[in-house]
């Protein structure tokens, strides 16, 4: 498993590659709500099917990390989950 890493202060999160079989999911792991909004703008929507609250899209994860939250969710990802055109599964 491949580990990136930025921990600055401005965005606080790890990603990884997961291999599965002959798949690869890239995995991020965040409690920053600047990262939340990048990976909600960066997936592809079509099809879209999501196990659990742990978001996963095709090959990639987001795994947000809310015993590290000290704030309201982000606009962004509470948007992201009401849209009706979406399955949420989990």
């Amino acid at each position: 498993m491949e580990a990136e890493r930025n921990l600055s202060i401005e965005r606080v999160y790890e990603t990884y590659v997961v291999s599965f079989y002959n798949d690869e999911i890239y995995t991020t792991v965040t409690s920053d709500c600047d990262t939340i909004a990048r990976w909600i703008n960066e997936i592809e929507h079509p099809n879209l099917f999501i196990v659990g609250f742990d978001l996963c899209v095709g090959s990639r994860c987001l795994i947000y990390q809310l015993e590290y939250v000290d704030y309201d969710y982000p606009d962004v990802l509470l948007n992201f989950l009401a849209n009706e055109e979406y399955t949420f599964v989990g």
